[in-house]
């Protein structure tokens, strides 16, 4: 304070602000993909190696000072197979694990972040579905902000059978009748 006389006055004012939890927000488009099985098996030249996809899911956490991390679990897995065929537990872990993702990613600029998926799996590992077989698995990707927040966005894959001839296996059948 300034009396216009020569004398002033001062005090210090403080003013404390706290900030709250403000969630992550997923920013990203449903998140899917179809994997179809190649024609034809290794033995018959057929297999063009993994089968493969990926995406990015997008997200914001506006609270800047946050280190999210990623986790995901297997939500659902689906089955319309032909015949009553039902997935062995080898198929179906197969199947399962090859799911991954990336470690979670966060701007301390603006608050953007990323988690990328992937799906890869070897061809030779879907030989047992048919042309009208398909599976279909649901993956739920969260982000975790580790203050309470936490988003989740489920992944769709599609895996979907083609038709692999039957070949024969044994040598030629010959025989002599008398």
């Amino acid at each position: 304070v300034d009396d216009g006389n020569g004398g002033t006055a001062t005090q210090d004012v403080t003013i404390t602000v706290h900030g709250t939890e403000d969630v992550p927000v997923i920013a990203s488009a449903t998140q899917a993909a179809t994997i179809t099985e190649d024609h034809g098996t290794v033995g018959t030249g057929g297999e063009s190696g993994p089968e493969s996809a990926s995406g990015t899911i997008t997200f914001t956490d506006v609270d800047l000072s946050d280190v999210e991390k990623s986790t995901f679990a297997p939500k659902q897995v689906s089955t319309t197979l032909a015949n009553g065929y039902t997935l062995t537990t080898d198929q179906q872990n197969a199947l399962i694990n090859a799911f991954s993702i990336d470690d979670a990613t966060h701007s301390t600029v603006d608050g953007t972040g990323t988690v990328g998926w992937h799906y890869n799996i070897d061809d030779s590992a879907l030989d047992f579905l048919g042309a009208n077989d398909v599976v279909t698995l649901t993956y739920t990707v969260q982000v975790d902000d580790h203050n309470g927040g936490t988003a989740t966005q489920d992944v769709t894959i599609t895996v979907q059978g083609t038709e692999d001839v039957p070949v024969i296996a044994s040598a030629t059948q010959a025989a002599t009748i008398t």
